[in-house]
């Protein structure tokens, strides 16, 4: 279940989240279909959309991971939100970029945004990044209705650079997220 699946991430972001101050509420939504997914996939675009907003927000903040169930596109969709400074404009086509970073000096790689971006593409999915300055960030991942594991893509998510095989996969219960 998703639960599961966020018990297993939530551990290992929950150090840097404390350390920043960091509030993180999960809102269950009822009635949301279930789907296959990469567990392992999934738990790192978790991670890294809970990473970067534990670094966007180092003096605290608040974090909302929600779900929803879109029955006219369908597909299942899993939200994070955060109350940071927000992205701005002129980034916003960057973001997703390997290695684009607005915290180099840090030491920060600039991978997380890009990876994500993978792994919605090997889901046949999309990811949807709304922000403004001072607002916050809010990322969206969108994954389509594909109800068995190795079921045909919808034709709009094929992709030639996945393999055929079928991932590895995992049943999701959204009721229980």
């Amino acid at each position: 279940s998703v639960q599961d699946l966020f018990n297993e991430t939530l551990p290992l972001v929950e150090p840097l989240l404390q350390q920043s101050g960091i509030v993180l509420n999960v809102l269950e939504k009822p009635d949301i279909p279930e789907i296959y997914v990469d567990r392992y996939r999934l738990q790192t675009a978790l991670f890294n959309l809970l990473q970067n907003a534990a670094e966007v927000m180092p003096a605290g903040g608040k974090v909302t991971v929600s779900t929803f169930y879109d029955a006219q596109e369908k597909v299942v969709a899993i939200r994070v939100r955060d109350d940071g400074p927000g992205i701005q404009e002129e980034l916003m086509s960057k973001i997703c970029e390997p290695f684009f970073s607005t915290h180099t000096d840090e030491g920060m790689r600039g991978l997380g945004l890009a990876i994500v971006q993978d792994i919605m593409k090997i889901h046949g999915g999309r990811i949807d990044i709304r922000s403004r300055p001072g607002e916050g960030a809010e990322v969206t991942l969108f994954f389509p209705m594909i109800t068995t594991p190795g079921a045909p893509q919808p034709p709009f998510a094929k992709n030639p650079e996945v393999s055929e095989e079928a991932p590895r996969s995992m049943k999701i219960d959204f009721h229980r997220f």
